[in-house]
């Protein structure tokens, strides 16, 4: 399982501190390559392994994705991540429900990553504050 592209694109925003800056919490996650595929992507499996696995590996997703509007990164995490203990279909799309232990540990790997990632890069203690508080305000608004 490779996650060379991941890593390069997060080299590439981390070029310069105004530009690692400007990027946080600025994008979501797409798969265009499975456009055409009926299937929702989180009925992927392959998708979900490669999710689930970069989440182990460290990559900083609580620093990237956005958490402005709802979005589809978060959600594919936790979906890649998380048992669920049900799925129901409303009329607007899925409701799932997740294990809360797999929760917890979700969010603690994507917290410890994102401490790592900001300490790595020597950025400000009040900007990590700012985006913990944002992704949490997101998971409890739109997830948990």
């Amino acid at each position: 399982m490779s996650f060379d592209t991941i890593n390069e694109f997060i080299e590439r925003l981390s070029a310069n501190e105004e530009l690692l800056i400007k990027s946080a919490n600025s994008l979501d996650i797409f798969f265009p390559e499975y456009d055409k595929d009926t299937r929702e992507i989180f009925q992927i499996p392959e998708i979900m392994r490669w999710l689930k696995h970069s989440i182990d590996k460290g990559v900083p997703w609580f620093y990237f994705l956005s958490t402005k509007n709802k979005n589809n990164g978060l959600h594919l995490l936790i979906h890649s991540y998380c048992s669920n203990t049900n799925v129901d279909i409303d009329g607007k799309g899925y409701i799932i429900n997740y294990a809360p232990e797999d929760l917890g540990k979700f969010i603690e790997k994507n917290f410890d990553s994102l401490n790592r990632f900001m300490d790595i890069h020597h950025l400000d203690i009040d900007m990590n504050k700012e985006i913990s508080e944002k992704v949490t305000d997101y998971l409890f608004k739109h997830l948990i």
